[in-house]
């Protein structure tokens, strides 16, 4: 997967339509597809905007981080309970979750949520690659 796809890949999942990007960020329409697309890319303070939108990281879009296999539907759903019940501890700790001694607003709490899953799938997905055996390993 090339930067372009993952950009785009990242864009769907955070359920959000070209348009929806560029009213929120700023960049133009046509250069978000010339991004998704391959023509251009990204400066550096852009692609921090656009991973900040998508709540992934810069490295996992330039390509990084790379896991030869995707996650199960076991992993997703564990790491979907996990993510939840760490959420939920957090909102109850002390005074909530707070940003800068304020309350979260939802997009915040969205982009919170969307890091800490991405993180908590890479670890996932490095486990499996570190303490699977080579021959059960998929090519």
């Amino acid at each position: 997967m090339n930067i372009g796809e993952r950009l785009k890949d990242a864009r769907k999942k955070a359920k959000l339509s070209q348009i929806d990007v560029s009213g929120r960020t700023g960049i133009g329409n046509k250069t978000i597809s010339d991004y998704e697309t391959g023509k251009t890319s990204p400066d550096p303070e852009r692609l921090r905007i656009l991973c900040e939108l998508y709540g992934v990281s810069a490295d996992y879009i330039v390509g990084n981080f790379t896991v030869s296999s995707a996650l199960h539907a076991n992993d997703e759903n564990d790491i979907a309970k996990a993510l939840d019940i760490e959420l939920k501890r957090l909102e109850f700790k002390q005074d909530g979750l707070m940003f800068d001694g304020e309350p979260m607003d939802d997009e915040t709490l969205e982009l919170l949520k969307k890091s800490l899953e991405n993180t908590m799938a890479l670890a996932r997905q490095w486990a499996k690659k570190k303490y699977t055996p080579l021959k059960y390993r998929s090519k």
